[in-house]
């Protein structure tokens, strides 16, 4: 394959896996668009923890494919594709199991040993590098700090990167539910999802809320799970094709392993 079909292949996986977890995400939304006020107390969930998990989803995923591609020290551990291409094979032609033979095609080759590209760096890298060229996406803040003070809009520290995502995507996939609070809309009346949808991508707030008004020393930044579902991930999403086109091609090889495509 060529070096820029290897490229192509890269940026084409990257966005549909991600737009696969966005377009679930867009199912509460749409819901909540229709019903209004009438979905609350319906015995339904308003769907905050699934865009939350949606969006944690596909920033993991982003941000290790991004720290694969720009970090010379991280990489990809070696192992043996030969043994499980055999055993994937072998799987595909099981008689025994009809269901087992026809997934045995959609295995991912296994990673052995320690795994260099750790979750929490990857998504620090990720925050502090985002420069201009991706404005309002995923590194700003909102700070209060007094209640008579407009807020501050800033950059993410390095620290409070590190906690949004121990309190968030940690905590909501480790221990099923998250460190601190996560905010959503909800509407009064039913309106229209296309309308909603354009208005959260033209939105220009940051995706993180911290709050210092009653605690100063407040350090976990709260998102706005819309801002960083149906904005952010789909403009990160794009923002990594350029990233994948100024990449060396040994990079590219190593994103290509770790992705087992």
């Amino acid at each position: 394959m060529s070096d820029n079909g290897k490229r192509d292949k890269i940026k084409r996986f990257v966005e549909g896996t991600v737009m696969s977890w966005v377009n679930d995400a867009k199912t509460h939304l749409w819901a909540k668009c229709e019903k209004g006020r009438d979905f609350n107390g319906s015995g339904l969930g308003g769907g905050n923890f699934t865009i939350a998990a949606a969006a944690f989803i596909s920033l993991n995923f982003i941000a290790k494919v991004y720290n694969l591609l720009t970090d010379k020290a991280c990489k990809v551990p070696d192992y043996d594709r030969d043994d499980f291409k055999d055993e994937r094979s072998r799987l595909s032609k099981c008689s025994c199991y009809p269901t087992l033979s026809k997934i045995a095609v959609f295995l991912r080759p296994p990673l052995k040993g320690q795994y260099d590209v750790v979750e929490t760096t990857s998504f620090k890298k990720l925050v502090s590098d985002l420069g201009e060229d991706v404005p309002d996406c995923l590194s700003t803040c909102k700070v209060f700090s007094t209640e008579n003070a407009p807020a501050e809009t800033r950059r993410l520290t390095g620290v409070e990167a590190q906690n949004i995502w121990g309190a968030y995507r940690n905590s909501l996939f480790h221990k099923a539910t998250p460190g601190c609070a996560i905010f959503s809309s909800e509407f009064s009346n039913p309106c229209s999802f296309d309308e909603q949808l354009a208005k959260f991508k033209r939105c220009t707030e940051p995706p993180f809320l911290l709050n210092r008004i009653k605690d100063p020393e407040a350090s976990i930044p709260s998102p706005y799970v819309d801002l960083l579902c149906y904005r952010d991930v789909p403009r990160l999403a794009a923002w990594i094709s350029s990233v994948v086109n100024d990449s060396q091609d040994n990079k590219i090889d190593q994103v290509l392993d770790f992705l087992g495509i």
